[in-house]
């Protein structure tokens, strides 16, 4: 299908405790903790990552290093952001405007492959990549 998204590259579930949703993930799921970075916490879940982001409720001042969040990633509130890959962004856009998803222009970066947003169901926030974002990384 043109324009079908292609795989997950990860689910970021922003979450109020994240030393509690950390061990859960850890401890209680058994799943691998593959790294700490700016408050990103990276699972391995398949050929995709599980990332558990804090979300700001903590004063940043009493948080330690692994908790303060990216700033990109300080939204409002506990949600869940997935990440997807498509090879043809353009032509995902088009497909998902066509159904009447409203979504964002494709943003290119420099150092890094364009993406789009737009917001799924149950107010889930979405993020499509150029595939090869993940390929590479």
């Amino acid at each position: 299908m043109d324009g079908a998204i292609k795989s997950v590259g990860h689910c970021i579930l922003h979450v109020r405790d994240i030393r509690r949703a950390v061990a859960f993930w850890r401890d209680v799921i058994g799943l691998e903790h593959m790294f700490v970075s700016d408050g990103y916490n990276a699972f391995r879940l398949g050929d995709a990552r599980l990332a558990l982001m804090p979300y700001p409720h903590t004063p940043r001042a009493e948080m330690t290093s692994s908790e303060i969040p990216c700033p990109a990633h300080a939204l409002e509130g506990p949600h869940a952001n997935f990440d997807l890959t498509a090879e043809d962004l353009e032509a995902c856009r088009d497909r998902l405007v066509r159904a009447g998803i409203d979504c964002t222009p494709i943003v290119p970066l420099e150092h890094a492959h364009s993406y789009f947003k737009f917001d799924g169901p149950e107010g889930l926030v979405m993020t499509v990549w150029h595939a090869h974002h993940y390929e590479q990384a």
